[in-house]
């Protein structure tokens, strides 16, 4: 088994994670020009220097480092010259930075990442939505190293035995996701964290990650939605590997390090004896770290909210 979890860019984690499953973190910068699948207020505000200290770190550690940058839409910055050597500048730094690979979302990264940077292994997200055997076997044909499964197949077990069988490339499931099965507000969702992570946007516009709640509403109010979701049980683990599968993917970048352990702990051992929700993302008292609430300040300073306060 080889878990790879979602980094908080605590440090003090990656003692934590010493003598377990985990071989790699994945993060990235909150704000850059390609943009992630969380928001950026989310996120812990690290900047590049911290960035690089902390994957030396991951290193010395034995530990792998993939930075993300999967989101599902570009805003067709890649074909203007100015954002195509905004892009360009990007990837040169994560190169340098030491990261050993990139999770990317579209496959036009695919074609620039392998010509230009060659080093860097690829790794295609969850937010391509890979979820048949024609699908991988072209990601597969582009050169990528690995990629995760769309996790809201999760429990279609013939569907991941035949991707498995017709693919030789890696494969990683996603265990922790709490979606609503076949969310009819995914791509909005995916999309709209997108460009709720790229630098500059954040400026023109305030994300309030509208689908999102629409999606925890259905959740809290169905609970169960909650049983639907394509989350992995701790005790099923060993039914993926029957299947072939040895990579498993948990998040989430902001939580706090003792529940990621616990996540960890519990994935690794094939056993959880608590409340299962608590390995997945709901609200719960402590469990994240703080929002960037500047982001929002500064929007309303913007639109002149709290000036007569």
């Amino acid at each position: 088994m080889k878990l790879r979890v979602g980094t908080n860019w605590d440090f003090g984690l990656l003692d934590a994670l010493q003598g377990t499953s985990v071989d790699a973190l994945f993060g990235k910068l909150p704000f850059d020009v390609v943009g992630g699948a969380r928001p950026g207020f989310v996120l812990p505000q690290v900047d590049r220097r911290y960035v690089e200290r902390y994957i030396r770190a991951c290193h010395e550690k034995g530990i792998e480092f993939s930075y993300l940058l999967n989101a599902p839409c570009l805003g067709n910055l890649q074909y203007s010259r100015k954002g195509y050597g905004q892009i360009i500048d990007l990837l040169e730094w994560v190169d340098d930075s030491g990261a050993d690979s990139v999770v990317v979302g579209v496959p036009y990264l695919i074609d620039l990442i392998r010509k230009r940077f060659p080093r860097l292994k690829i790794k295609v997200s969850t937010t391509a939505r890979v979820n048949t055997a024609r699908k991988a076997l072209q990601y597969e044909d582009m050169g990528v190293e690995e990629i995760i499964i769309d996790e809201h197949i999760n429990r279609e077990f013939k569907t991941l035995e035949n991707i498995r069988k017709t693919v030789k490339c890696n494969l990683e499931i996603l265990v922790n996701n709490i979606c609503l099965w076949q969310c009819p507000y995914n791509y909005e969702h995916v999309n709209h964290d997108g460009h709720a992570s790229r630098e500059g946007e954040e400026e023109a516009h305030c994300y309030l990650q509208y689908p999102g709640y629409l999606c925890l509403y259905r959740k809290l109010t169905e609970p169960v939605e909650l049983l639907k979701s394509p989350w992995i049980r701790p005790e099923d683990v060993s039914h993926y590997e029957a299947l072939g599968y040895d990579r498993f993917k948990i998040t989430e970048r902001f939580k706090r390090t003792p529940l990621l352990v616990e996540h960890v702990k519990a994935y690794e051992s094939r056993r959880y004896d608590g409340n299962l929700l608590d390995l997945f993302t709901l609200p719960r008292k402590g469990a994240f770290t703080p929002l960037h609430l500047e982001y929002f300040i500064k929007h309303h300073e913007d639109l002149g909210i709290g000036e007569s306060l």
